[in-house]
């Protein structure tokens, strides 16, 4: 069980509460500090659980979540990483014991992606691996079981051997869209995504972890991130309308925040970073799976 965290003590502590009270004991929980301001958060986690299922680390410089979410990895033993955020919780006591026995039925399941309920601005709304497009044309597809072809890190479990297969997150990455660089290859070795409806966790946003003195703001990784990802994996005849569309929306929300410096810069940085990277082509196999499973390749 890995949860990462910065400056959200109260909130880590409901969220490692929830975990103590699966029905199934057989985990360790790491936690891994990535700089908060206040330095003695393992020594307050050590206290107050007593515990020795749990394992917390601190990183003394902010690194950013893909480095984070890379370095939990390495510091796991278990055969399945299991994460949720800091400022979410399990919503019930099986869901480790799902998570298990999923994983334990089907060999061919790399990554299974959970259901999130976030209660931004008081509401509740659904935090899903399907577009908006799929649950409009399909309303009940949250309810049911279905192989998908990304997920959302505030709750998803993954084997070990696949992450040893296919690599862990890219720490260069820092944030934005790092979840579909590992869904992308962890469906190029051949294994599936499955969203299971049964596993849910609660999402209560706490304002963002992100260091706000860093010189640029999240939506530069995230525009910078787009040109990654499309240069690395998709075939050539995607990549043209993918980052069309993903700029036009990008200069929209920069025009917006008055963010017009990062919009430029990441797209300089993302072009860039497309001719220093290795392609790693998704074949017919992972494209035809894209396809069949609720993923997009144009945009």
């Amino acid at each position: 069980m890995q949860i990462a965290t910065r400056d959200r003590f109260e909130p880590l502590c409901r969220a490692i509460s929830s975990v103590f009270d699966q029905d199934y004991d057989n985990f360790e929980i790491i936690v891994l500090d990535d700089a908060s301001e206040a330095s003695d958060i393992c020594d307050r986690l050590r206290s107050k659980f007593d515990d020795p299922r749990l394992r917390c680390f601190r990183n003394t410089e902010w690194s950013g979540v893909s480095a984070v979410r890379s370095r939990m990895m390495d510091l796991g033993d278990g055969e399945v990483y299991c994460s949720i955020d800091d400022d979410g919780a399990f919503a019930h006591a099986s869901c480790l014991s799902r998570i298990v026995d999923a994983f334990l039925a089907d060999p061919k399941l790399g990554l299974l992606a959970g259901k999130i309920k976030d209660y931004r601005d008081g509401q509740e709304r659904l935090l899903l691996p399907f577009g908006k497009r799929d649950l409009m044309r399909s309303p009940e597809l949250p309810e049911g079981r279905h192989r998908v072809s990304y997920f959302l890190a505030g709750c998803y479990a993954i084997r070990r051997s696949v992450v040893e297969k296919c690599g862990a997150y890219r720490p260069e990455m820092m944030y934005g869209e790092e979840e579909l660089d590992i869904s992308y290859r962890v469906i190029a070795a051949g294994y599936d995504i499955v969203y299971e409806p049964e596993i849910v966790a609660y999402h209560w946003p706490e304002p963002s972890a992100f260091k706000m003195d860093q010189p640029r703001s999240e939506i530069y990784f995230q525009i910078k991130n787009r040109f990654h990802l499309a240069y690395a994996y998709l075939p050539a005849r995607f990549i043209p309308s993918y980052i069309a569309v993903w700029l036009v929306r990008y200069l929209v929300t920069c025009l917006r925040r008055g963010l017009v410096s990062d919009y430029l810069v990441g797209v300089k940085d993302g072009v860039l970073g497309m001719r220093r990277g290795p392609r790693q082509t998704l074949g017919n196999d992972a494209v035809t799976y894209l396809r069949s499973n609720y993923g997009r390749l144009w945009y």
